[in-house]
C-alpha cells in the first residue's frame, strides 16, 4: 500500500469555496434553479474540501 506523507499543498480559502459561491451566486443573481441534485453535488464538494484540508491526527 502506498504511504502518504501529507506533502500536498494546502489550498487558500477562496480556492476552496469558489465552486460553492459560484453556484450560490448564480442562484441569487441569475435566478437559476437549484434542485436536489445541485445541493447534493455541493455537499460532495464541501465534504471533499473538508477531507483534503483536515489536519491528520496520526503521529
Amino acid at each position: 500500500m502506498a504511504r502518504c506523507d501529507n506533502h500536498s499543498a494546502q489550498l487558500t480559502y477562496p480556492a476552496r469555496v469558489a465552486a460553492v459561491f459560484a453556484v450560490l451566486l448564480g442562484w441569487k443573481i441569475l435566478s437559476e434553479d437549484i434542485g436536489p441534485t445541485v445541493w447534493f453535488a455541493l455537499l460532495l464538494v464541501a465534504t471533499g474540501i473538508h477531507l483534503i484540508n483536515r489536519i491528520s491526527r496520526r503521529p
